[in-house]
């Protein structure tokens, strides 16, 4: 590859990162702006907006390439040995208990947040929060985060087989994001 060739493909790729990054902000500001038009500035707003800090937090843990480092460079040595079968049986397995431990975390949290809102509303400091309303919204939201959970994978999977030259960096033990 020549060098114009080269700086041609950085350009395009840092293209695609950047609008893409610009859609989502967007879209981030767009959600928000409907918030605020249906809410207001009320209870409900604030509710609704501390009932999507746990799938937001959720995603954080999951879906920035935690289950990227963490499952597929076992899978990707098995699979560059010529193990194929022995590597997809591994994914599975993989796959498997990973979703049993999303579902088990979701029921604890489903569990344990009612808890946590029993101390918060023991130790209100005078402020005007709907409690029960932001538990119902934390209810109705927390399915998703199974979703999240499985597209973390599938995503993890899809970057290691549709981009190997990047899945190589990224498996590497001594790989850091800078």
């Amino acid at each position: 590859m020549s060098g114009s060739a080269g700086n041609t493909r950085v350009r395009g790729n840092i293209f695609k990162i950047f609008t893409g990054t610009f859609i989502s902000r967007i879209f981030g500001f767009v959600r928000e702006m409907v918030v605020a038009w249906f809410f207001g500035t009320s209870k409900t707003a604030d509710a609704f907006s501390f009932a999507l800090i746990f799938p937001n937090l959720f995603r954080q843990i999951l879906g920035e390439d935690m289950v990227e480092r963490a499952f597929m460079p076992p899978f990707k040595t098995k699979y560059d040995q010529g193990d194929a079968a022995g590597s997809w049986k591994f994914l599975s397995v993989i796959f498997n208990w990973f979703f049993v431990s999303l579902l088990i975390v979701m029921t604890l949290l489903y569990l344990i947040t009612p808890l946590v809102f029993i101390l918060l509303k023991k130790f209100n400091t005078g402020a005007d929060f709907d409690y029960d309303l932001s538990l119902k919204l934390i209810f109705i939201l927390m399915p998703f985060m199974l979703f999240i959970g499985l597209a973390a994978f599938v995503g993890s999977l899809l970057d290691i087989r549709l981009r190997p030259d990047h899945a190589e960096r990224r498996c590497h033990p001594g790989y850091r994001l800078a």
